[in-house]
């Protein structure tokens, strides 16, 4: 599992090893102490979820992607078995690149099509899944495509996927009835099992629920972002090159003491400054839940003690990571936000409902 697409939640007490793809499991043994770690709570306030190796648990750990655990003679060891290295490839051109990669995608999409239930497709009106769902009609299969869709129009998007849907002449099902997610929750955060703030969680659960009433599998188009740097964020750039210059020790005291909202620091126009001269630490904290003045607010000092020691060790060797600001974001994403973000709520989702999603995009080929 070299991009976590499948999480592994582990405990290792008294030479005794558990594991479980949930947390909720482990949770429930009786000898397993529920004290929260204030690490994850932290990382959790900023980040908008828990990224590993923590849980909101200090008992309970999450095994990094692209890791592996070894158990012998009564001890754990943690092992690295691959890494993605994001730095520019000049050796094609871009044409070459494009015909290599049309056939590798194509490939992996094949390969995913491979099944003997029929399968499906959720469709966005999305980049991705419409690539994905190009590439299946280029194959010759036949899929039954599936679209949440919302009265909200800033929130809607069966208008593109029906026209897309039209367009390659598949059998698609627009889900509608505008359900009070909220009702969701409850079994949300019971499948979760510790805080995740990403509200897509909800219309996620919905459409896996629904989708798992006609079939059993289905492809997706995650990870094509992360792949081919489509958020807005990887378009920013600083209008001039001089922060870069700085010691790396310098630009990690700017961005903590401002995600932490140490005085001056965490004030909203300094971090305006950090996003316009240095815009690849937006990646570091994806959503900035509660970062600057907002986490100071609601943190207490030993909270903001063990943040502050603790975000060191969570950013070192960010800016080792590659050396352009896209792939340093890239890079980081990679290993944070899809791994523990994006793929543990589609997991989760999915799983919740005995639906199998399958993501051409996290070919480890691509």
């Amino acid at each position: 599992d070299r991009l976590g697409k499948k999480p592994c939640y582990y405990r290792f007490y008294n030479g005794c090893l558990t594991f479980c793809s949930e947390l909720l499991p482990l949770v429930q043994s009786s000898d397993v102490s529920r004290e929260i770690s204030p690490e994850a709570l932290s990382l959790y306030l900023a980040n908008g979820y828990i990224p590993s190796p923590l849980t909101i648990y200090k008992d309970i750990k999450k095994l990094e992607h692209a890791h592996y655990l070894v158990w012998a003679n009564n001890t754990l060891n943690k092992q690295k078995y691959w890494s993605l290295e994001h730095k520019p490839n000049y050796e094609k051109t871009e044409e070459e690149w494009a015909i290599e990669f049309e056939e590798s995608f194509r490939e992996s999409v094949d390969l995913r099509l491979r099944s003997d239930v029929d399968l499906g497709l959720l469709l966005s009106g999305g980049l991705d899944s419409n690539a994905v769902l190009a590439t299946v009609s280029e194959l010759g299969y036949k899929i039954k495509t599936f679209t949440v869709g919302f009265d909200d129009k800033d929130f809607d998007e069966s208008t593109l996927s029906n026209l897309s849907a039209k367009h390659f002449g598949v059998e698609h099902v627009t889900l509608r009835g505008n359900p009070d997610l909220l009702n969701y929750l409850p079994k949300i955060i019971r499948h979760h099992g510790e805080p995740f703030a990403d509200k897509s969680a909800l219309p996620s659960f919905f459409l896996c629920e629904q989708v798992s009433k006609h079939l059993k599998v289905a492809l997706n188009g995650d990870g094509g972002d992360e792949l081919f740097a489509g958020y807005s964020k990887y378009r920013n750039k600083a209008p001039i090159g001089l922060f870069y210059k700085l010691p790396s020790s310098l630009k990690e005291k700017w961005y903590i003491n401002n995600f932490l909202g140490h005085s001056v620091w965490g004030s909203r126009p300094v971090r305006n400054l950090r996003r316009s001269f240095l815009p690849e630490t937006e990646s570091i904290f994806t959503s900035e839940f509660f970062t600057g003045l907002s986490f100071k607010g609601i943190a207490k000092p030993n909270l903001m003690e063990i943040a502050q020691s603790y975000w060191h060790k969570y950013t070192e060797g960010f800016w080792g990571l590659s050396t352009d600001s896209i792939n340093r974001m890239l890079s980081w994403d990679y290993g944070h936000y899809l791994a523990d973000n994006l793929l543990v709520k589609m997991d989760i989702a999915s799983m919740a409902h005995g639906l199998e999603v399958r993501a051409p995009f996290l070919d480890p080929e691509l």
